[in-house]
């Protein structure tokens, strides 16, 4: 028995340590920021630089809670405003996830099903994709992993404190919490009485409610005229049931990107013989039970993304990863060691991909290439220069640098090229400016010719910069 446990660490150890060197392999790719990751590294870097907690007067109105934020400022104030210190944080986050999902599978399942979870945890290319970014995706999956653990494990007041700091972290929270909650509680394995319900509601539900509370403060505290909450529920824009032509394009779209949790699609039908029930007497029912959650909570979540206009967004399955691959370490445990093994072989080669960002999850690596330039040469405008931009704002904001550190052109977003002849023929005495991604430019450029605006091209890349002048001396 002593010689299996020094075994099954030193398996803990070496397969920790390879998650480790995936995830930090990640950082060294030579990637510029998402939209949405520089839009937040903006908000951190104010955060850090100035001391700007409670982020008002932001030029982008706030949507998210400032846990995630605040650790990617934590980033900047530790190793300098730069890629590689605003995605750090969440290499280390996503290692500690790891863990805590091997903690949590050999709590309410048993060590070797959690070290089939942590393998695949290790390697999964859908993880590995997200650990070197800056969403906030992963920092709340681990939340919500200590929260079941903390629950299943008899640990309540880590687990309210956990479920508060997953609202802290992302809105999401509210619909994942009761999954991950239910989870806990099933793998407790414990003999419940009115007492021992009513001391969890005490130890977890007063850490939570304080956290709330706390919270609700900062909000209150920044007195913006929207708030984050109500941002939240705004920005997605209304919710509806989909088309008829979106059923299939929808289904297939979320089962591929699920599929990378595990390698490749069809490695997800293994998590149905988990499903199975009564393999054997020695197993507790709690087993079962639990499988039965975490089937429940990723297929209602499922249907809720398919049949709901939600985004397909990939980082939204994010929380679900961890419980794909227990349901598919669950399966894979009953059946022989072999199939483990090839499993975990065919993951090795997506694994690859996604390092490489040669899969459709995470930051592509072509993702905003050129913006840096396109900043630097904006710089050498003079700053007093009306930039006319057309959805690369975010992306700007943050590549131009800080605007309360130095004088930059002032940005100005144009929603088509009629308004932006409008505004230049009308604003003469200013100097005027227009960038676009590439792919926009022709569009753009044709119906300015033909509403006598010349261009002259400063820069010719991904991103394109032109010189605006309007031809005619009348008010359009």
């Amino acid at each position: 028995m002593r010689q299996y446990r020094r075994v099954h660490v030193a398996l803990v150890v070496m397969i920790l340590m390879l998650g480790a060197a995936l995830r930090v392999s990640m950082l060294a790719r030579d990637v510029r920021f998402h939209p949405d990751e520089a839009l937040y590294a903006t908000y951190a870097r104010s955060m850090a630089l100035h001391g700007n907690w409670l982020l008002r007067d932001v030029t982008v109105p706030l949507d998210k809670p400032p846990l995630g934020l605040s650790l990617t400022a934590l980033g900047f104030m530790l190793t300098g405003v730069s890629e590689f210190s605003g995605r750090w944080p969440t290499v280390f986050i996503s290692l500690i996830g790891m863990a805590a999902g091997y903690g949590l599978a050999r709590r309410v399942y048993d060590t070797r099903t959690a070290l089939v979870v942590l393998a695949m945890l290790a390697l999964s290319p859908f993880d590995v994709a997200f650990a070197a970014t800056l969403f906030h995706d992963p920092a709340l999956t681990l939340w919500l992993i200590l929260t079941a653990w903390g629950l299943a494990s008899g640990q309540w007041r880590l687990a309210g404190i956990s479920a508060a700091l997953s609202l802290w972290t992302k809105q999401s929270a509210i619909q994942f919490l009761p999954i991950f909650v239910l989870i806990g509680l099933s793998g407790a394995r414990s003999t419940w009485s009115w007492r021992m319900a009513r001391r969890l509601i005490v130890r977890f539900g007063v850490p939570l409610a304080l956290g709330i509370g706390l919270l609700a403060a900062w909000s209150a505290a920044r007195a913006a005229s929207v708030d984050f909450w109500s941002l939240g529920v705004i920005n997605p824009g209304a919710l509806r049931l989909i088309r008829s032509d979106e059923v299939l394009t929808r289904l297939w779209r979320w089962i591929d990107l699920l599929g990378y949790a595990v390698g490749v699609a069809p490695s997800l039908l293994l998590a149905v013989v988990a499903l199975i029930q009564a393999r054997g007497r020695s197993e507790p029912p709690a087993m079962d039970l639990t499988t039965a959650v975490i089937a429940l909570g990723v297929i209602g979540t499922l249907m809720l993304y398919w049949l709901l206009a939600y985004n397909t967004y990939d980082r939204y399955l994010q929380p679900l990863i961890v419980l794909v691959v227990c349901l598919v370490a669950r399966g894979l445990r009953r059946l022989p060691t072999a199939v483990t093994l090839v499993v975990i072989v065919l993951m090795l080669s997506v694994t690859w991909q996604a390092i490489h960002s040669m899969i459709g999850v995470g930051v592509a690596a072509e993702t905003a290439q050129g913006i840096d330039r396109l900043a630097a040469r904006i710089r050498t405008l003079p700053h007093e220069a009306l930039i006319h931009q057309y959805w690369v704002d975010w992306e700007l904001g943050y590549y131009l640098g800080d605007p309360a550190s130095e004088a930059l052109p002032m940005l100005v977003y144009q929603p088509s090229p009629e308004a932006l002849a409008r505004f230049v023929c009308t604003q003469t005495s200013r100097t005027h400016y227009l960038s676009l991604p590439r792919e926009v430019a022709p569009r753009w450029l044709s119906i300015l010719h033909a509403e006598h605006i010349a261009l002259t091209a400063l820069l010719d890349e991904q991103f394109v910069l032109y010189a605006v002048t309007c031809t005619v001396g009348v008010d359009r």
